[in-house]
């Protein structure tokens, strides 16, 4: 799983990416990457647009 946090007072959730390894869709386990946040610049760090089905596998688009 992908996902941004804001750890400051701006409540910038653009410049870190967190990845987690989960379990499933429920979430019960979530287990965080070694190196998170993995990235650290709002160029790049930004999720993307909302997950989407294609060919039968979830896909999440990025914009750049």
């Amino acid at each position: 799983m992908f996902t941004n946090f804001s750890n400051d007072g701006f409540n910038d959730h653009c410049s870190e990416l967190y990845v987690y390894k989960v379990d499933s869709l429920l979430l019960n386990v979530m287990e965080p990457h070694a190196f998170n946040p993995t990235i650290t610049d709002a160029r790049t760090a930004r999720n993307a647009r909302r997950i989407t089905s294609r060919d039968g596998k979830m896909t999440r688009l990025r914009t750049h």
